[in-house]
C-alpha cells in the first residue's frame, strides 16, 4: 500500500526520511513513466552511434540490442499492471490496455542467467532454484492443483489430462498423479499407514521409488538452470482473456480464445523448459518417459485447450468464468511467478482456495499484504504513524475492488483426494 516514493532517493541531499504517498498515485506515475518509455526508446536509439549501439548489444543479456522487444516487453509490464488497476481505476487502465495491446511480445521474453550450473551440489547456485532443492519437503503439490489436470483416471492420459502435467509433476510410486490436502486430519492416517514421501530432492530414483504424493518436478524446476522469466505468452494471454472478458477494451480475440491460446502456449514454455535440464537424463526406464516425457502432439494439445475453452465459455456467469481463468494462471505461474500470482489472487479473489483443517478445525490463513520493516518504525517514525493504521496482514492492497474486500477466498468444502472424476475445469 502506502510507502515513500516522491520524495525517496534524496540521500545525497541528506534526505533520509520522507513522506509515503498514495498508492494509485504511485502506480499511474509508474505507467505513465512506461508509457514515455515505449515512445522514447526507439528515437533515443536512434541517435546513438554505432559504436555505441555495438556496446549495447553486448551488454544487454536480455535483448543484445533489440529495442523493438524492450518496447513489447515495456507494453507487457503495462497491460499487467493496467489490469492490476482496473478494478479501481477502469479510467486510468483502459487507455493503457489499449496501447499496450497494439504492440506486445510475440514469443516467451525469457534469458539464460550466468549462475553456478544446476549440476552443483546446491542446484541453482543460489538462484531461486536453491529454495526449492533446500525446502523440498514442502514442495508437493496440492490435490487442487493436481484436480485440475489429471481426470478420469490417476494415471496421465495424453487425450484427456492436461498435458502439461508430465512436466510439471513427478509421478508418484504408482507411476500415476496424487496431490496433498490441506486436511491434516485426512492425510496423517494415510502417511502413518504406509503412504510416506521422500522429502528430498537430491536422488530422482528414491523419488520416484517412495513418493505417494506428486512434488513440483525436480527436472523442470529443481535441477535446471531455469531462464529469467520476464513475460511469457500464457500469462499475456491470461491477462487478454481476463481484459475481454470484462469487456475492458475491445480486444482481437474472444475470452475463450485466449484461454485456448494461454493453455497451448503454456504448455510449449513448459516443455521447454524441462527438455532444458540434463537431470535424469541417466535414469533407466520407465521412470525416464515419465519425467521427461516427449512433447504430446499438436492435435493433443489443441484438443485439450478447446476443452478448457468449452468449460469456460459454458459457465454462466463473470465470477464463474474468472474460476476456470484464474486456475489456468495458477498452473502457469504458480511456482515461477508467486508474488504475481499472490496479487492476482488478492485482486480476484479466485482461485478459491482449500481451507487448512487440523484437529478439527479449518483455518483460513490469508495474508492481504506485507508489513513494514521494523527499521520504518524507527528511523522514520513521523510519518509511519501516519500509516500505522495499515500496518497488518489483514489490510486488503489498494488495487482491490470494495466488492472484493470481504469475499471468501476458501472452496466451502475440502478438496478431496482424487480417486476418479468427470473433468472439472474449475
Amino acid at each position: 500500500n502506502s510507502i515513500p516514493y516522491k520524495g525517496a532517493f534524496q540521500g545525497t541531499q541528506g534526505v533520509f526520511f520522507v513522506p509515503y504517498d498514495d498508492p494509485k498515485e504511485i502506480y499511474v506515475m509508474a505507467l505513465d513513466d512506461l508509457k514515455k518509455i515505449a515512445a522514447d526508446l526507439p528515437g533515443q536509439y536512434e541517435k546513438m552511434s554505432s559504436g555505441a549501439k555495438a556496446l549495447l548489444a553486448k551488454q544487454d543479456l536480455a535483448f543484445k540490442g533489440d529495442i523493438g522487444k524492450w518496447v513489447q516487453y515495456v507494453n507487457a509490464l503495462r497491460l499487467r499492471y493496467a489490469v492490476n488497476i482496473s478494478g479501481v481505476a477502469p479510467d486510468v487502465a483502459k487507455p493503457h490496455i489499449t496501447e499496450a495491446i497494439a504492440n506486445l511480445p510475440q514469443t516467451d521474453f525469457t534469458w539464460a542467467i550466468p549462475f553456478v550450473t544446476a549440476a552443483e551440489d546446491l542446484p541453482g547456485g543460489g538462484t531461486w532454484q536453491r529454495g526449492l532443492y533446500e525446502s523440498a519437503f514442502r514442495s508437493f503439490i496440492p490435490t487442487g492443483i493436481i484436480n485440475r489436470m489429471n481426470f478420469h483416471d490417476l494415471k496421465y492420459e495424453p487425450t484427456i489430462d492436461d498435458p502439461r502435467l508430465p512436466v510439471l509433476a513427478l509421478p508418484t510410486k504408482w507411476n500415476d498423479y496424487r496431490g496433498v490436502t490441506y486436511n491434516i486430519d485426512v492425510q496423517t492416517p494415510l502417511y502413518d499407514s504406509g503412504e510416506k514421501y521422500y522429502p528430498y530432492c537430491d536422488n530422482i530414483v528414491s523419488s520416484s521409488q517412495q513418493n505417494s504424493r506428486c512434488m513440483w518436478s525436480h527436472v523442470t524446476y529443481t535441477h535446471n538452470d531455469m531462464p529469467a522469466d520476464m513475460v511469457t505468452l500464457g500469462e499475456i494471454d491470461l491477462l487478454l482473456a481476463e481484459v475481454a472478458l470484462k469487456g475492458l477494451v475491445s480486444t482481437p480475440k474472444t475470452a475463450g480464445d485466449y484461454i485456448k491460446d494461454a493453455v497451448v502456449h503454456s504448455t510449449d514454455f513448459w516443455y521447454a523448459m524441462n527438455a532444458l535440464s540434463s537431470y535424469g537424463n541417466d535414469v533407466s526406464e520407465p521412470w525416464k518417459s515419465l519425467i521427461k516425457p516427449a512433447k504430446p502432439s499438436a492435435d493433443i494439445v489443441s484438443s485439450y485447450a478447446n476443452k478448457v475453452k468449452a468449460a469456460f465459455e459454458a459457465k454462466a456467469d463473470l465470477e464463474s468464468k474468472m474460476e476456470v481463468l484464474m486456475i489456468q494462471k495458477q498452473i502457469h505461474i504458480n511456482i515461477l511467478e508467486p508474488y504475481q500470482f499472490w496479487g492476482d489472487l488478492r485482486r480476484t479473489r479466485h482461485p478459491k482456495l482449500e481451507k487448512m483443517t487440523y484437529k478439527g478445525n479449518a483455518m483460513a490463513p490469508m495474508v492481504e499484504r506485507l508489513r513494514y520493516p521494523g527499521s520504518e518504525v524507527a528511523n522514520n517514525t513521523e510519518f509511519y504513524l501516519k500509516v500505522a493504521a495499515q500496518d497488518n496482514l489483514t489490510t486488503p492492497i489498494f488495487w482491490v475492488p470494495d466488492s472484493k474486500k470481504t469475499e471468501n477466498y476458501y472452496r466451502n468444502t475440502d478438496v478431496s483426494f482424487k480417486t476418479s472424476e468427470t473433468p472439472n475445469f474449475d
